[in-house]
């Protein structure tokens, strides 16, 4: 089974805002060394733009261990850490469409992962959402 991630870092313009734009390129390079993290061999890890990220996480035994997975992602970011500037107080949102359940393609594994994140942002956030059902269309 295949799992298409969306993450969005919750409240990202307050580390430029606050810390200016190193620190939060410096912020985006800790979010991608904890995604790179909690890789396997044979999943994908990429930055979209501006502070969204995708991963793709092949051979994933159940929906259980894609949760699991978010669950600890979710965790790890949301520590504080240290920059250059000083300490920065994180989290993110995810949202995840699941292979063949929630699309048998990258365009409607994005949107149904795209509508989970955005279901967690304007709930929640520092959580995770796996998409409850299809978007129409997809």
């Amino acid at each position: 089974e295949l799992s298409f991630l969306l993450l969005d870092i919750d409240n990202f313009k307050k580390i430029n805002d606050t810390y200016g734009h190193a620190a939060g390129d410096e912020a985006l390079k800790r979010v991608a060394e904890v995604l790179k993290g909690h890789a396997r061999e044979g999943d994908i890890v990429s930055r979209l733009g501006g502070d969204e990220f995708a991963a793709i996480l092949t051979e994933v035994g159940s929906r259980t261990d894609v949760e699991e997975i978010a669950a600890r992602i979710v965790a790890d970011l949301a520590r504080p850490f240290e920059l250059q500037a000083g300490t920065a107080h994180i989290s993110c949102s995810i949202g995840i469409a699941l292979f063949p359940e929630h699309g048998t393609d990258a365009e409607s594994l994005q949107r149904n992962a795209d509508a989970a994140l955005y279901d967690v942002k304007d709930s929640t956030r520092n959580a995770f959402r796996i998409c409850p059902d299809a978007v129409p269309g997809a």
